[in-house]
C-alpha cells in the first residue's frame, strides 16, 4: 500500500496516558503502549541564550495517518481495559517517542513517565497540542508539544 505522504516515513510509540480521575479501579494513572508506523516526526531545535544561561529548546511536530484503530479519549476510557491495548488516542500529556521502544512507563523508579522522557530526549516530548484532522483531504492526527 502506498504511503499516505512520502514524508510518512517513520515508526514512533505513542504512550497514552489514562489519568487517575478516569481509573476508579486502580485509583492511578496507567500508561498504554501503541507502534504506530508510518508517521511524520519533526523536531527543531534551537539554543536559547538569556544573560548567563543557554540552554537547548525543542518545538516537536507529529503525524499519524488517519486510522481505524483510533478513538477520541473519551470513547477509548469507555472501553474495558483489556480492549484498550487494539486502540490509541491522543490528549495532553501524552509521550511520544520516535522509534520503538521495549520501555515500560510505570509508576516507579526508573521507569516513571517523565525518567522515560529524559532518557530518550531530544527524540521524545510531552504533547502540549493535539488536534483530529481526519476529516481532510490527507486525513491525518495533529501532536505537537
Amino acid at each position: 500500500m502506498a504511503r499516505l505522504n512520502p514524508n510518512y516515513i517513520q515508526t514512533i510509540t505513542l504512550w497514552n496516558c489514562l489519568k487517575a480521575v478516569d481509573n476508579p479501579a486502580a485509583n492511578v494513572d496507567a500508561w498504554y503502549k501503541t507502534i504506530l508506523p508510518d508517521c511524520f516526526f519533526k523536531v527543531v531545535t534551537a539554543q536559547v541564550n538569556s544573560g548567563f544561561n543557554s540552554q537547548m529548546s525543542g518545538a516537536y511536530a507529529v503525524r499519524i495517518p488517519k486510522s481505524a484503530t483510533y478513538l477520541s479519549y473519551a470513547e477509548w476510557v469507555a472501553k474495558a481495559a483489556n480492549l484498550r491495548d487494539g486502540f490509541f488516542t491522543m490528549r495532553n500529556d501524552d509521550i511520544v517517542i520516535l522509534g520503538t521502544t521495549a520501555d515500560m512507563i510505570t509508576s516507579l523508579s526508573p521507569n516513571t513517565a517523565t525518567q522515560i522522557l529524559s532518557k530518550n530526549k531530544p527524540n521524545a516530548f510531552k504533547v502540549t497540542a493535539c488536534s483530529d484532522n481526519s476529516g481532510s483531504m490527507q486525513g491525518h492526527y495533529r501532536l505537537g508539544g
